[in-house]
């Protein structure tokens, strides 16, 4: 069975609305999955209308692999080109970071627990606007069988 890290929605786009570490934070998790051998994917909205500039990905983003799909709606699930590259890679096991944890990256875990995938929510590299609708999410997923993945920060006074 393999292993694949899926990277949501770090797109330009969207950067100023989440914290600034946050693409730091999933380019360091990049490195890591590539150092392993982890096919690494990225998903990214295509916007009202398709290949519009304002959608591209993150300047700032790692880009370690050509898999890059688009989709119209929340859930990775819904592009054909990707559910296809999953299953011809013979992907069971994801990893989903990226943005936004109440929307996208909840959509996509749980549509991919309902398709059989064995689902990992990686929270150190997520981040939400909402952190109250988040935290019930982070429960939802959790309650339906999605692995979360938080390190704690330990702050010394």
């Amino acid at each position: 069975m393999s292993l694949a890290l899926i990277v949501i929605d770090i797109q330009e786009k969207y950067m100023d609305k989440y914290d600034m570490g946050l693409v730091d934070r999933v380019n360091a998790r990049i490195r890591e999955a590539e150092k392993s051998g982890m096919e690494v994917i990225y998903v990214m909205n295509s916007g009202k209308n398709e290949h519009d500039p304002e959608y591209k990905l993150a300047d700032k983003l790692f880009l370690v692999s050509n898999c890059i799909y688009e989709k119209h709606f929340p859930s990775a699930f819904t592009s054909e080109r990707f559910v296809g590259l999953l299953d011809s890679k013979s992907i069971r096991e994801i990893e989903l970071i990226g943005i936004d944890g109440s929307s996208c990256v909840a959509k996509t875990a749980l549509d991919g627990v309902k398709k059989g995938y064995d689902v990992t929510v990686n929270l150190n590299c997520v981040s939400s606007i909402n952190d109250k609708i988040f935290n019930e999410t982070i429960k939802r997923m959790a309650e339906e069988g999605i692995k979360i993945i938080r390190l704690a920060t330990i702050i010394f006074s």
